[in-house]
């Protein structure tokens, strides 16, 4: 079988040995950055992940036959977590068990035919031997299985064209192979044949070299993991940049591998979802953040359009309900589309998730608002045509002042609305802004707290202040430089349902002869009625004094005056 100075795996010709060095390395260079790639990309805080790293490593430089047979064992058991694995040499005919890395040792230095040898398969075909059950495959020799452990299996050529050795993968049950674990163990394959490849050059060149270009790249051969640092060294830059653009990222990423199981999300991702990578590697997206329904019910994951993608190699988009870590829910929009290799094979998805729950309410408040608008605007054209057609006045200038008084009252309940997003007013305000036009503002005495009207109620108390300070002007308490105004109110579960305004410092007054049957008094009590409420009236000897009552709901949204 050869000792460790004199490999026997792979037999090169003396002569031509720089260009087929060349070739060996070209050959073997996709599967040993493949295996880079893979060990970036698993978290080195785990025990593949540094396993891999380690074997990445550790292949490239060993020295000796024996080094790159262990190496390769104990990569191969430890990233697949395998019970045991074997190496076979071919030896002529026959197959050659050299060494095992398993809790029990299988067949250690014996020799079988390799027709009858599932080793010698993988070798004579040139292809991985994938057994999920030893006692359903033909190509198993039952006679010589049945008594170990061994149920199911991978075996691995190594070398191309005529392969002179392979590697074993054994567990002790009946277990379907992921073909990530077919192409992982190939990739290791690769790795040792350029490693036994290397050793057997250098070998058969040490002391024969006369070129200069030819010592130089023996120096090459010798230090393999210059290569390997530069390659590392170009893979972690192309890993920082691109987590850097990710990480910086503000729309959620996720990627899926082949299983639709989560590898990586981003920190946007993150912060939506409430969960960090650690908590949701390994797993399918939607058992973590789409595996129920607003109502309760549960989403199977065969109705989720966005794990759809990957078997119809089509990109899904449209809105969905995710589940936070926190238990609530939130609208989102989701892309999903389909990861190719160069292949064109599908491996895995890329989804790209925003939380669209901000654009959902501003879209709300838009509808709200657009429907506030329209309600307003006509419930105020009916008040003004209510006001043209009661407002008597042989003098057109009076005319003219009284509607415009009552519609610029209007138009300061519509100011107070549009500066709170149509979400209601202060009531304080809107009493202040009403009696500033006609007189000081330290004659109105307010002694309630402040509360907020709903939007409903604000335009019919902004004319119900202005017609009760119009008459105030013109027959109360404002008629007079000692005159004041005081405004109370109380309410009931956080809504006014009290407004009283009493005069005080006035010209006397009387009470009116007969009913009150004024454009003013008329205004009032359909005001009030708006509201459905009603409006109240004492005479007292130092004032007026008129009272609102009115329910704690909004304002019917079609009554108008």
């Amino acid at each position: 079988m050869g000792t460790a100075s004199q490999p026997l795996f792979c037999r090169t010709p003396k002569q031509n040995y720089v260009p087929h060095a060349l070739a060996c390395y070209k050959r073997h260079a996709p599967a040993l950055e493949g295996l880079m790639m893979r060990g970036a990309g698993q978290k080195t805080s785990t025990l593949p992940g540094r396993q891999m790293m380690l074997t990445v490593r550790e292949l490239p430089g060993a020295n000796s036959v024996e080094e790159v047979l262990s190496i390769l064992r104990t990569g191969a058991r430890t990233l697949t977590g395998a019970r045991g694995v074997t190496v076979v040499a071919r030896d002529g005919d026959f197959c050659h068990y050299l060494a095992d890395d398993a809790e029990s040792p299988l067949w250690p230095g014996q020799r079988f035919p390799m027709e009858r040898c599932v080793s010698g398969w993988a070798m004579l075909n040139g292809a991985p031997a994938v057994v999920e059950d030893i006692f359903a495959d033909e190509r198993i020799p039952q006679e010589a299985y049945r008594p170990t452990y061994v149920r199911s299996l991978i075996m691995i050529p190594i070398g191309e064209g005529r392969p002179y050795a392979a590697f074993g993968v054994y567990w002790d049950r009946v277990r379907q192979h992921a073909e990530a674990d077919v192409e992982l163990l190939s990739a290791l394959g690769s790795c040792a044949a350029c490693a036994l490849e290397r050793i057997s050059l250098v070998d058969q060149v040490k002391g024969g070299l006369d070129r200069p270009e030819e010592r130089d790249l023996l120096e090459k051969m010798l230090d393999p993991h210059s290569l390997l640092k530069e390659r590392e060294g170009q893979l972690a830059d192309a890993h920082r940049r691109l987590n850097a653009i990710l990480d910086n990222a503000t729309v959620a990423i996720f990627l899926m591998d082949e299983k639709q199981q989560c590898v990586y999300m981003n920190a946007a991702a993150e912060k939506l979802t409430g969960y960090t990578l650690d908590e949701t590697v390994g797993r399918p997206l939607h058992d973590v953040v789409h595996h129920t329904h607003p109502d309760g019910r549960p989403y199977p994951l065969e109705e989720c359009p966005i794990d759809r993608a990957f078997p119809e190699r089509a990109r899904m988009q449209g809105e969905e309900t995710f589940v936070h870590k926190d238990g609530r829910f939130y609208p989102v929009f989701y892309t999903a589309s389909p990861i190719l290799d160069e292949s064109a094979r599908t491996v895995g998805t890329i989804i790209e998730v925003q939380d669209i729950a901000g654009r959902k309410a501003a879209e709300a408040q838009r509808q709200l608002l657009v429907r506030e608008v329209d309600h307003r605007a006509r419930n105020m054209l009916a008040v003004v045509q209510s006001m043209i057609r009661l407002t008597r006045s042989g003098d057109i200038d009076q005319f003219k002042k009284s509607l415009g008084g009552r519609v610029d009252a209007m138009a300061r309940a519509q100011s107070s609305l549009a500066s709170a997003n149509w979400q209601g007013a202060s009531l304080r305000e809107l009493v202040a802004n009403e009696l500033r036009p006609f007189t000081e503002l330290d004659r109105v005495h307010m002694q309630c707290e402040d509360l907020v009207l709903p939007a409903g109620h604000v335009q019919p108390i902004c004319m119900i202040l202005h017609e009760l300070a119009t008459n105030a002007v013109k027959h109360g308490a404002l008629l007079s430089p000692s005159g004041r105004i005081e405004v109370n109110w109380q309410e009931a579960r956080g809504h006014l349902n009290l407004l009283c305004w009493r005069e005080v410092g006035g010209p006397p007054v009387t009470a009116p002869m007969g009913k009150m049957s004024g454009f003013g008094s008329t205004l009032l009590h359909r005001l009030a009625e708006q509201l459905e409420g009603r409006m109240e009236f004492h005479w007292h000897a130092e004032g007026l004094e008129a009272v609102l009552r009115f329910g704690v709901a909004d304002a019917p949204a079609d009554k108008a005056s």
